[in-house]
């Protein structure tokens, strides 16, 4: 039989990604123009993964969340034909960074921040390389 489920309980995250340590964490985000270049995204994971090295099992559960569903067709659609608020036709970026210790909070957003704007400023190279103007 069916029940009523609180909307709060289908948005939260996973129980597996509730963990009882690393409950701690920092998140950026960069979005990233089709056709993806290649170069960039092997620079950005080893960018994430010299990061994750370098402060060892301290910061072991993070992840690096590529978004390569292709929105373009869901942005052709006009706001007002589609309940789907994201009109975006990008591919995203989020370095997302899990660790313990309070004393590393400052440490590791500035890891996330750092990672996202080596992204944009990479992207922006490109733009005036291509000479194509940035529109946000």
């Amino acid at each position: 039989m069916g029940r009523t489920v609180p909307y709060s309980k289908t948005t939260e995250l996973p129980a597996a990604m509730k963990m009882s340590s690393h409950n701690r964490y920092a998140a950026s985000s960069a979005y990233m123009d089709w056709p993806l270049d290649e170069k960039l995204v092997q620079l950005i994971f080893e960018r994430f993964q010299a990061a994750v090295s370098k402060h060892g099992k301290e910061v072991m559960p993070s992840a690096c969340i590529v978004d390569l569903r292709d929105y373009r067709k869901v942005a052709s659609v006009p706001v007002n034909e589609m309940a789907y608020a994201s009109r975006h036709d990008t591919a995203i970026i989020v370095p997302d960074y899990r660790w313990v210790d309070s004393k590393m909070d400052e440490t590791m957003r500035e890891e996330a921040r750092e990672i996202t704007a080596f992204v944009r400023d990479k992207l922006q190279e490109m733009r005036v390389a291509a000479d194509v103007q940035d529109d946000g």
